[in-house]
């Protein structure tokens, strides 16, 4: 086990030092400043590197510059970097804490990496239940930052989005507790599934 440990803390600490930030490590909630009632909140723990990589080239997209990148529960904003090996339209992290918003807004000031291929990145200090899904093409990452409840009231405001605009949605999500949240979406549709993480489609496409 402390090998893995180990292996996992040596991972964490390349990450960080070849893009001049610091994503690693666990933070709790607790004491920190939140946009909101933090309800089924989990704690801060950083995406592994590997896992992501795959999930992004797995996404059933053409071309990454028609959409936008949305990371919900964002915290110092990993995934956000990861996504950032591709070339999405635009990345943005959504995150409850205003400590970890404020250093996810330090690493992107600092970030650096020779397979940045978008440069167009943001972090939003907000609930991810009171998150306004843009009229767009867009790529929604879930890596068990909350529970259950959150889940299901994001899950329905971004049906209720698909709904009024058609377009194409694709939601990714990690090693994920809660997909049977995703499962009974009447508006998704399971794309791939693996041990490690699921992709859902919108079954609603733009109107010609």
């Amino acid at each position: 086990m402390w090998l893995i440990r180990a292996a996992r803390a040596l991972e964490d600490h390349w990450f960080d030092l070849t893009r001049s930030v610091r994503t690693s490590g666990e933070t709790q909630l607790e004491g920190l400043q939140l946009a909101g009632e933090r309800r089924d909140a989990f704690w801060y723990l950083p995406v592994r590197a590997t896992a992501a990589r795959s999930l992004l080239r797995a996404l059933p997209v053409d071309d990454y510059r028609n959409y936008r990148f949305v990371d919900l529960g964002s915290g110092a904003g990993r995934m956000l970097f990861l996504a950032a090996e591709f070339p999405f339209r635009q990345i943005e992290g959504v995150e409850l804490a205003l400590e970890l918003h404020r250093r996810a807004e330090q690493n992107i000031a600092r970030f650096r990496s020779f397979g940045k291929r978008c440069h167009n990145l943001r972090s939003i200090h907000l609930s991810a239940a009171d998150y306004e899904f843009p009229a767009e093409n867009l790529v929604v990452a879930f890596f068990n930052s909350f529970g259950e409840q959150t889940l299901s009231d994001v899950v329905k405001r971004l049906e209720e989005s698909v709904k009024a605009h058609p377009r194409s949605v694709i939601v990714a999500m990690i090693y994920p507790q809660f997909g049977y949240v995703m499962d009974r979406s009447s508006e998704f549709r399971v794309y791939r599934a693996t041990a490690k993480w699921r992709i859902y489609c919108s079954k609603r496409e733009a109107r010609a």
